[in-house]
């Protein structure tokens, strides 16, 4: 059994409000489906404050799954300039009554050994990735929003 706890809100805000003792093991960012993609969240930054929430073997995991950006190149980018691993899995189209959407994940990691189970099912790297397109990291001062425009 697990201790678990949700916390509603602003990710980037409500971390900055705990202790820096404290260490997660797993954190799941969900904030970009919408139209406005919150880019506060996806800001080198904004990674800086997760890394330092994080348990040394835990993991970040970004639903990214979005209609109108490609959020996978900013992700990769803040990735690499921090040293860290990250995986994706694109699942295929899902139906629903009145869209297509094409659901992403995106998992990031102090250590390559955590994606193991998600390679056997599929999972690729980032950095192996063949169609990611190659952006500048996003941070504080610095975001480009039309150069992840997905074009369809």
């Amino acid at each position: 059994q697990a201790s678990t706890s949700v916390d509603i809100g602003d990710a980037r805000l409500n971390l900055q409000k705990t202790q820096t003792g404290q260490a997660y093991t797993a954190m799941l960012i969900d904030a970009f489906s919408g139209d406005g993609v919150p880019i506060h969240l996806l800001t080198l930054e904004a990674l800086d404050i997760y890394l330092s929430r994080l348990a040394k073997d835990g993991v970040l995991v970004f639903h990214i799954s979005n209609r109108y950006y490609d959020l996978l190149p900013v992700l990769k980018a803040a990735a690499n300039a921090r040293g860290l691993h990250a995986i994706t899995n694109e699942v295929g189209a899902v139906e629903t009554t009145r869209l297509k959407i094409n659901p992403k994940v995106v998992v990031i990691s102090r250590t390559n050994e955590r994606f193991t189970k998600l390679r056997e099912l599929g999972w690729v790297d980032l950095k192996d990735h063949p169609t990611i397109r190659t952006t500048s990291p996003w941070t504080d001062d610095h975001v480009n929003v039309l150069g992840v425009l997905a074009f369809k």
